[in-house]
């Protein structure tokens, strides 16, 4: 949860204030700040043969000409601009039409990696893999590895390898043939890392690549070139590593196969699973979510070690519900410890006591303890931050169950885990459930407490939004100067819904003293992501979200608003959503 001192809250109010020209259209849906192009979907990127193109006359005027927008010929699509189409869930292909190389360099390089919640990697994953000319003055080939790099260091293994197969083999050369090659490895496509490591344009000064060879000439079982390949690299004072030494040796027959303690990186791993020796789970514990989303994908390996990598992985969004499902389902459990799953999953504060509530829930045919046994398990993902995880997880089992009175009780965690799977209607169905108990004040707060949550998701299609209902929520989140106050404030309004004039001024009221400043990050991003909405600079925009949202979690009130806002105004409000549901559940709301 997040703990900003009073004082922010203070300027989160004066920072809103500061928006209100925004803000007053805020409660319709977002005006695009320029026309959109005429032309539509099917325009053509280059003029038909033999077409000329005539220059408008100048104004015979003495006034000034009017500021507008410079119209830019579309730059030609090649093979760095592989990727997603609209059709795909890809952006337009003038997503970077305005916007100088440079500056999307930096851009790119700082959106978060790996992702805090998977909506946001959901978007971060769109922007990179999107089907779109490079950016103006992009060196030749920088465009495509900036993008490989950055897929990778998201870990997002499968997106980078598509992209690396959608580009021609001969333009995967220099620096863009290792991230495309680690990629492979993790995600399951080693023919193709060990096709570009048998290339003879790779810089075999770079030890990834020894190394690589080495290691796909042993799972080719081909010991004499793994002897002759180790002997020349230690003449040539390289040394592999030790334990990277012992594992090449045991994979081929010359030595003892040693379990693999760490550091495990993509290379290593690849050899591991070839030659089926053990991984310690610290090795996997201290490695990278795209390793750890590689460890859960592959099926060889103990289940108890995927689980672990797989709740790590779901939570940034690099492996679908569907698999850390399945994981918890498979967990080895004899019967004897589903008898008492509350108990046994007390003792038992990681992945393995939500896999016995996970599996008591499946197991459970009388609706009522099936949610208290999921409720139990949304309570025990929540306190080890993995509650999107397990929510994502979860989801289809509460989905089974239909909404009733005496499951009231259950209805706040049901709807908490659905939002968490992505489930905005059926949580809405839970929500209304409650709220036809007017009688029953635990029912009451309950629905006070979700309604903002479903109202993210569902916008107009959910519950109303009004002066009162923002009073029940205040009070029941500790008062306006509470930060969770604050934060769900900040992302209702991001989206349109402004609450009631006398809880922001209630955030105005400063009793910690002066006011801490606002992060300088978040003032920036903000003014830039004006500056990019303006000049209709799409690919800025969302990246400049990304940014500001930051790595953490539960972001800054203010980098909040900023960055949902600026996807508001960017057409993007379905993946604003997304994230500010995240946002809040991550919160605590």
């Amino acid at each position: 949860m997040p703990s900003w001192p009073a004082s922010h809250a203070a300027l989160l109010a004066l920072g809103l204030s500061l928006a209100a020209p925004a803000l007053a259209w805020a409660q319709t849906p977002p005006t695009p700040l320029l026309a959109p192009p005429s032309g539509g979907p099917g325009i053509r990127l280059d003029p038909p043969a033999g077409a000329t193109t005539t220059p408008l006359p100048q104004e015979r005027t003495a006034r000034p000409p009017a500021p507008t927008v410079t119209a830019r010929p579309l730059p030609a699509l090649d093979h760095e601009s592989a990727g997603w189409n609209r059709a795909e869930g890809g952006f337009p292909p003038t997503l970077w039409q305005g916007s100088a190389w440079p500056g999307v360099a930096r851009l790119l390089d700082r959106i978060p990696a790996p992702s805090a919640t998977p909506a946001r990697h959901a978007l971060a994953r769109r922007l990179l893999m999107t089907a779109a000319a490079r950016p103006a003055d992009a060196p030749a080939g920088a465009f495509l590895e900036r993008r490989l790099v950055r897929l990778l260091a998201l870990g997002d293994a499968p997106a980078a390898t598509a992209l690396a197969r959608a580009v021609p083999q001969a333009r995967l050369d220099g620096p863009r043939a290792r991230p495309a090659a680690e990629a492979a490895l993790l995600a399951g496509a080693s023919a193709d890392a060990c096709k570009w490591a048998r290339a003879t344009d790779v810089d075999m000064a770079d030890l990834f690549w020894r190394r690589l060879l080495l290691a796909c000439d042993a799972a080719d079982r081909q010991a004499a070139r793994v002897r002759l390949g180790l002997d020349l690299l230690r003449e040539q004072g390289h040394e592999p590593g030790g334990g990277f030494a012992a594992l090449l040796e045991g994979a081929v027959g010359l030595g003892d196969k040693p379990a693999v303690a760490g550091p495990l990186d993509a290379t290593t791993l690849f050899l591991a699973i070839q030659a089926a020796v053990p991984v310690e789970e610290k090795a996997v514990a201290q490695a990278t979510p795209a390793i750890a989303a590689a460890v859960a994908r592959t099926d060889s390996l103990p289940v108890a070690l995927r689980l672990a990598a797989a709740e790590r992985a779901a939570g940034a969004g690099l492996i679908e519900g569907a698999l850390l499902g399945r994981l918890y389902a498979e967990f080895p459990l004899p019967p004897e410890r589903l008898a008492e799953p509350l108990a046994e999953a007390e003792k038992h504060p990681g992945a393995e006591g939500r896999a016995v509530l996970y599996q008591a829930a499946r197991l459970e045919v009388v609706p009522a303890r099936r949610l208290e046994r999921l409720a139990a398990g949304w309570r025990h993902a929540r306190d080890g931050d993995a509650g999107l995880a397990f929510g994502l997880a979860a989801a289809p089992l509460v989905r089974e169950v239909s909404p009733s009175l005496d499951l009231a009780p259950f209805a706040g965690a049901a709807i908490r885990i659905l939002l968490a799977g992505g489930e905005g209607a059926a949580a809405m169905r839970w929500l209304d459930m409650i709220g036809r108990r007017p009688g029953d004040e635990a029912a009451m707060a309950a629905h006070a407490a979700a309604a903002p949550l479903v109202r993210l998701a569902r916008g107009d299609e959910g519950p109303a939004w009004n002066a009162e209902a923002v009073r029940r929520w205040s009070a029941g989140m500790g008062g306006p100067a509470a930060p969770r106050t604050a934060i769900g404030l900040s992302l209702l309004a991001a989206l349109g819904d402004l609450a009631a004039s006398d809880e922001w001024l209630a955030l105005s009221q400063d009793p910690g003293g002066p006011a801490a400043s606002v992060p300088a990050s978040a003032t920036v991003v903000w003014f830039a992501q004006e500056a990019a909405a303006r000049e209709g600079r799409l690919g800025e925009q969302v990246a400049l979200a990304l940014v500001a949202l930051g790595q953490a979690p539960v972001p800054h009130p203010l980098a909040a608003f900023s960055a949902l806002n600026g996807l508001r105004l960017a057409d993007e409000t379905a993946a604003a959503r997304r994230i500010a549901v995240e946002i809040a559940l991550q919160a605590g709301l």
